[in-house]
């Protein structure tokens, strides 16, 4: 199985150093969400067209691809974000009053994992660029970051 995890610099120099990750976060009391801990999404659809709506929400610092390797306890639900089909505000009020439109995708979820458990396949940026759409552009290698 490949997953796909949007994250800060911080946090894929740690698993790069070959630390365990940890975190026990339970999304289902901030945000609705049934996912706890560490958030992935399936590698389809494409990580590029996630960009839109985990802008704001979502550390993408790094965009990593790992393969599943090791015994580890994925959870499977979903999280809630902002719906870009659905939620462009058409009056000045609604911009600044009126509550996004949500919308739940599939994750995964776990509380830990390291390099015994997922393998980085490659890693990318985000960038945002004069067409102004985000972009991703991935590393040839894992020291591209």
């Amino acid at each position: 199985m490949v997953l796909i995890r949007f994250m800060s610099i911080q946090e894929i120099e740690k698993y790069l150093a070959g630390e365990v990750l940890g975190n026990d976060t339970p999304w289902k009391v901030i945000s609705k969400s049934t996912s706890e801990g560490f958030c992935f999404f399936p590698a389809e659809p494409a990580p590029e067209s996630r960009l839109h709506y985990i802008s704001g929400v979502v550390d993408f610092s790094v965009v990593a691809e790992f393969e599943v390797i090791g015994p580890i306890m994925l959870m499977k639900g979903t999280g809630r974000y902002r719906d870009p089909e659905s939620d462009a505000p058409k009056t000045l009020y609604e911009a600044f009053f009126k509550p996004p439109k949500m919308m739940e995708v599939e994750e995964y979820s776990i509380r830990g994992y390291s390099k015994s458990t997922l393998r980085l396949l490659r890693m990318g940026t985000v960038v945002f660029g004069q067409d102004h759409e985000w972009h991703l552009i991935w590393g040839e290698n894992k020291s591209d970051l």
